[in-house]
């Protein structure tokens, strides 16, 4: 298991793994000259944008990203405080900003998409905002609450392949579930500028409700069995409190989801 040192601490020893001096991380991620020697010296905090830079440059694996957002990725109740706040909230956006933006970041990933599914169209509704993100509008001709497919004419599409098989679904391109959403060529182009390089599929599904598919995403090659248990452990929880927002907005009205 990864040694808990303080948030500073372990990027100077994953800084000096790479074999980088302080300014080659900070042109590497963008970073103003001295701030890695504050950050480091733990005077100042990095946000989440740099911390997520910081992985890309420093290449690090799932558990030493869970680090620096000081989880143990091998104890599922550390988990539990952001689940709870998850399942508590009947906000659908609030819900898919947690999930994207907090709780895969605990877990160890670099990035997540969530993708749901109204009126037999599946929707870009979630995507992990960071720097890394900005890099895939570049290459949108539009917003992405935008982007849509009708899964029926599409089954071989890897998000339609996981709702009707309801199994998760590996693949190391992304073209496999990005396209119709854009052309293959623009998902070529969104890979290679974000530098994913492994993404499992997970369908969310409650019974025979199919919700939708959120999408993990590793920046290395790997087949996710090792997070395996604790992926079959939070997934279902993710659906729950999606499928509970997307009910008290049928009786209430108050969640504007439908974009069609």
């Amino acid at each position: 298991m990864f040694e808990q040192k303080s948030s500073g601490k372990r990027i100077k020893f994953f800084r000096e793994r790479a074999g980088l001096s302080q300014m080659d991380l900070e042109l590497a991620i963008g970073a103003s000259s001295g701030s890695l020697s504050r950050i480091e010296r733990e005077r100042v905090n990095p946000t989440k944008s740099t911390l997520i830079n910081i992985v890309y440059a420093t290449k690090l694996n799932t558990e030493e990203i869970a680090s620096l957002f000081g989880i143990d990725i091998n104890k599922l109740n550390c988990l539990d405080p952001i689940l709870s706040v998850i399942l508590s909230t009947l906000d659908l956006d609030t819900i898919l900003d947690l999930v994207v933006n907090e709780l895969v970041l605990k877990i160890g990933y670099i990035a997540s998409a969530i993708f749901l599914l109204d009126h037999g169209n599946l929707y870009v509704r979630g995507l992990t905002a960071s720097d890394i993100s900005k890099k895939v509008f570049l290459h949108l001709d539009k917003p992405l609450d935008q982007l849509f497919f009708e899964i029926d004419s599409n089954k071989q599409n890897f998000l339609s392949k996981a709702l009707e098989e309801n199994r998760p679904i590996l693949t190391h391109s992304s073209y496999k579930y990005l396209v119709p959403l854009v052309t293959k060529k623009v998902a070529d182009k969104i890979q290679t500028a974000t530098g994913d390089k492994s993404n499992l599929l997970y369908p969310l599904i409650i019974g025979k409700n199919k919700i939708g598919v959120i999408v993990y995403v590793k920046k290395v090659f790997d087949d996710f069995a090792e997070d395996m248990i604790t992926l079959e452990a939070v997934t279902p929880k993710i659906a729950i409190a999606i499928n509970n927002a997307l009910k008290y907005k049928s009786i209430t009205g108050k969640i504007n989801y439908a974009l069609t």
